[in-house]
């Protein structure tokens, strides 16, 4: 997969000319209902009990307002693990993060998300699925668009005769969100499977993006199910489609997880509920 960071200066050459020659003009942005926003990424490392876990609660903002933020403090937060019938209740810490240290992660069982907020319940279900180790990460020259540039590898060793689901997410420490890369084994089950990154310069500006000797890379792979696979699928192709700058392309669709309002269905929140195992590797170009 390969990243390219697009910054589009022309555009803001063309924002200052325009804004230079005209009046200034207030946009009334019809804002919609306040929603419900919920951030529940309850991952298990390989190795690690798994026993600390967060979930993060807040409110959509109106449009114009990106630095507002509204975490929700009153809900009631909790795990259920139905396979074994066991709940592990979430207590609010701060700023709408709901934290536990008494989760029991369990490979394939199914866990069930419930959030109490102002008399209304939202409930989501998930599986836990689990991850290969990460093996043999190495790095190589990748040729293509004129250049060679460096690339991060790695293999893991798919389980045979099940279906299986991959997001992994890498990183360095020049930048400040990770990029996700998505895989199925519908056409490699039982393989052997290689997993590649590459950062690439940006054509448009004097930055490098390449990867370069002394980055550190970090890897987390996990294992997701075939529901979060499509919504994450998604999530990606609307966030690239959007940075391409087609003012043609099709409106994204309204995009809603896998968490629900069981009290009032018309009520329902943003985000997703997912339970993963993962697995972690840091490396350092050489």
């Amino acid at each position: 997969m390969k990243y390219i960071n697009k910054k589009f200066l022309w555009l803001s050459a063309v924002i200052f000319i325009i804004t230079a020659c005209t009046e200034v003009i207030d946009l009334e942005v019809l804002e919609g209902e306040e929603r419900l926003v919920v951030e529940a990424n309850i991952l298990w490392e390989k190795g690690t009990e798994g026993n600390e876990q967060e979930v993060k609660l807040s409110l959509t903002t109106p449009y114009y307002n990106v630095n507002e933020k509204k975490p929700v403090t009153d809900a009631t937060v909790s795990i259920i693990n139905a396979t074994l019938n066991r709940t592990y209740n979430l207590t609010h810490d701060e700023n709408g993060s709901y934290k536990t240290s008494d989760f029991e992660p369990n490979a394939n069982h199914d866990y069930l998300i419930r959030i109490v907020y102002k008399e209304e319940v939202y409930e989501g279900t998930e599986r836990l699925m689990t991850v290969p180790e990460i093996q043999d990460i190495s790095q190589s020259r990748s040729e293509g668009n004129d250049s060679e540039v460096l690339e991060v590898k790695f293999f893991y060793q798919d389980a045979p005769d099940e279906e299986n689901y991959y997001l992994t997410g890498f990183k360095t420490q020049r930048d400040l969100f990770s990029v996700y890369d998505l895989t199925k084994d519908e056409f490699i089950n039982g393989n052997l499977i290689k997993e590649t990154w590459e950062k690439m310069d940006d054509d448009d500006t004097s930055e490098n993006e390449e990867l370069t000797k002394d980055d550190v890379v970090s890897i987390v792979h996990q294992g997701i199910s075939r529901q979060y696979y499509i919504y994450m699928n998604i999530l990606i192709n609307q966030y690239y489609s959007g940075q391409g700058g087609n003012p043609f392309q099709a409106i994204p669709v309204k995009l809603k997880g896998n968490i629900m309002n069981v009290t009032n269905k018309d009520n329902y929140c943003h985000g997703y509920f997912n339970v993963s195992e993962v697995s972690k590797a840091v490396y350092t170009i050489q």
